[in-house]
């Protein structure tokens, strides 16, 4: 393994340099000593990238316990740029490194360089490192500048944690003048430093029910560090509960014992010494638990406490997670108490107007996906919007508003509001079953229809995308199409108006996609299935009684014609059946098949259609026969030819 190690990663090395350039000059001798159980090898001749990473982090692990900083750094950097060279490796051998790379900074005290360390790591491998581990990288860089006694790094790092979280700019605001980060929502003001704490962790709420998290540390140490979050959550009110006139609780209590109800039994551990600061406010009820967990680190048993606090104030709830030292019980607590004593609520705002808003979102979803009422969306949506204050319920209206308009025939309109949804979402992160991710298939249609085929096809691919494409399935290069060698099959992802997206039945007996076109509100599946499980002769039975099954409706008196597919097509004929459906569901009374058979696989389009309504009809069968069926070989060639 010939590797020059230093390639590509003379920034790094520049960057942690000075962190041990203090150090005293120590002979060659003394730099070899703490190498030499592994004198005979050389890392440069090791079978693989991965003995000689594992060697250099034995070598720095051991110079480190030598007291050799100068050639465990050395060491630890050659790790770091063998993890950073290859991508064989995963993030953990990444993290690893730079992991090491941080505890030697610390133990030397370089706390500046430390965080220059930590920041850089972010902004040059965060694409390679999880969630987790960029959230840990920040709250180090944070934490060293302020061990460092840098207040213009801590103000400048907690001025980038606060942009990359993009919180909600009505919700939040960051006054570093004063030293605060205010929940302008809750009228909650939380220090940015006090004392030796600082606030090195956040994550705001997208959506009433979520909690938005602020985590501080202190402690200049590993063995005296500890790490507090607190949770603040805004919880709508329980409306049957306070229509119940037995019930005697506040909702403050109802809100604590909820808390309590979910706290783990006790282990037969001793209760840690002594007991916990309060946190309490005005006009609001707190709890507080404590329990002992044991630990072991280089085969020592250390006991820790666990500590958590719960404070409610209206439909406001704050939960506070620490642990630390039981050696370290008393200081520990103390720092708390500091901390919990900087914090200010004056009040608790009362969201709640007349209605929940959940029960405002699910009538707006209900009168669209359901009713299809578009007027009365609009009606009820605007409503809403009166109370909405998150941006995850914002987005949702937004969007149920906009493609309510694109129903009403107003584009203009619906594109509009569409783009505030698209807006809104940036600071709420939608679910995958939201009116906003339905709402990008309009958003998607609107670009085709004005001409901007590259962002619909981008947009379509988005909505595709949201499902996991099964192990089976892979979508084309040019994104265009999503290919089955398996199968032998491929599937444009958009056909006129029909867009392509996984079957929302998770494949049940064989549904693997679902087609939509969104202005005739139409969804086609695709099942594929085994021909030799369906004999042609016997199809019309079990037809009848498989796909009764998926519709909750007996199928019977069934009608079958010949279907030619499009001229280009692999497949040239099939079988469309069209199946009486009893008991009527939601006015939909027939079932249509559409069938064809390539290879072993029988392919079988669904959908239902009212009784003789010729419009749906018409637009089941111009589907259907516009389908062109065609192998991955055959989309190798047309790529070949272009």
């Amino acid at each position: 393994m010939k590797t020059r190690y230093l390639s590509g990663s003379l920034m790094w090395v520049l960057l942690v340099g000075s962190a041990w350039s203090g150090e005293q000059v120590t002979t060659a001798e003394k730099k070899e000593s703490c190498l030499e159980v592994n004198g005979q090898w050389s890392v440069e001749n090791q079978a693989t990238l991965r003995d000689g990473w594992l060697l250099e982090i034995a070598n720095a692990n051991r110079c480190k316990r030598t007291g050799e900083m100068t050639s465990a750094m050395d060491a630890a950097m050659r790790a770091l740029s063998i993890a950073k060279s290859t991508k064989d490796f995963s993030t953990d051998e990444l993290d690893t490194s730079a992991r090491l790379v941080a505890r030697l900074l610390q133990e030397q005290n370089n706390f500046s360089q430390l965080s220059q360390f930590a920041s850089q790591m972010v902004k040059e491998e965060g694409s390679k490192l999880s969630e987790s581990d960029i959230k840990a990288w920040k709250m180090r860089a944070i934490h060293s500048a302020s061990l460092a006694k840098n207040p213009d790094m801590v103000a400048n790092l907690q001025q980038a944690l606060f942009s990359d979280a993009k919180p909600y700019g009505k919700l939040w605001s960051l006054d570093l003048a004063h030293n605060q980060l205010h929940y302008d929502l809750a009228s909650l003001n939380f220090p940015l430093v006090s004392g030796n704490w600082v606030l090195a962790g956040f994550i705001p709420a997208a959506a009433r029910g979520e909690a938005a998290e602020i985590i501080y540390v202190t402690g200049d140490t590993p063995e005296k560090s500890i790490e507090l979050t607190f949770k603040v959550t805004y919880s709508e009110p329980d409306i049957m509960m306070s229509l119940d006139k037995t019930v005697k609780i506040s909702p403050e209590q109802a809100h604590i014992d909820k808390w309590l109800n979910r706290l783990p039994v006790r282990r037969d551990l001793p209760l840690p010494p002594g007991k916990l600061p309060d946190f309490d406010f005005t006009q609001a009820k707190s709890a507080n638990f404590m329990e002992t967990k044991e630990v072991y680190q280089l085969g020592m048993k250390e006991l820790i406490t666990h500590a958590n606090w719960v404070v409610a104030k209206g439909d406001w709830v704050i939960e506070v997670q620490t642990h630390f030292n039981q050696q370290m019980q008393k200081e520990s607590g103390d720092a708390v108490a500091s901390l919990f004593s900087a914090i200010t609520w004056p009040v608790a705002p009362n969201l709640y107007q007349t209605k929940m808003m959940s029960s405002q979102l699910f009538s707006v979803e209900t009168k669209f996906n359901d009713y299809r009422d578009y007027s009365q969306v609009m009606k009820l949506a605007d409503d809403a919007l009166k109370d909405a204050v998150f941006p995850h319920e914002l987005s949702e209206l937004y969007a149920a508003m906009g493609m309510a308009q694109y129903h009403l025939n107003n584009r203009s309109e619906a594109k509009k509001l569409l783009h505030q949804a698209i807006v809104l979402d940036a600071f709420g992160g939608s679910s995958r079953n939201s009116l906003y991710s339905q709402a990008i298939q309009y958003m998607a249609d609107i670009a085709w229809h004005e001409g901007r085929i590259a962002e619909g096809e981008k947009l379509n691919q988005r909505v595709l995308l949201a499902r996991p494409l099964p192990d089976k399935w892979a979508i084309s290069s040019d994104g265009k199409d999503v290919i089955s060698q398996e199968y032998d099959i491929v599937l444009p992802v958009r056909l006129d108006d029909y867009y392509l997206e996984s079957a929302q039945k998770g494949r049940l007996n064989g549904a693997w996609f679902d087609y939509h076109n969104i202005n005739t509100r139409r969804k086609i599946t695709l099942y594929i299935l085994k021909a030799a499980d369906f004999p042609a002769e016997e199809r019309e039975k079990m037809f009848s009684y498989v796909f009764a099954e998926e519709g909750s409706a007996r199928l019977d008196n069934a009608t079958h014609s010949t279907i030619t597919y499009a001229d280009t097509s692999k497949v040239k004929e099939g079988t469309i059946w069209r199946f009486n459906a009893f008991p009527e569901f939601d006015e939909t009374d027939e079932v249509v098949l559409s069938t064809a058979v390539s290879n072993d696989n029988l392919m079988v389009f669904y959908t239902r259609v009212h009784k003789d309504n010729q419009q749906e009809m018409k637009e089941v069968d111009t589907f259907m026969r516009k389908f062109i069926w065609k192998t991955p070989s055959e989309l190798q060639k047309k790529g070949n030819n272009r």
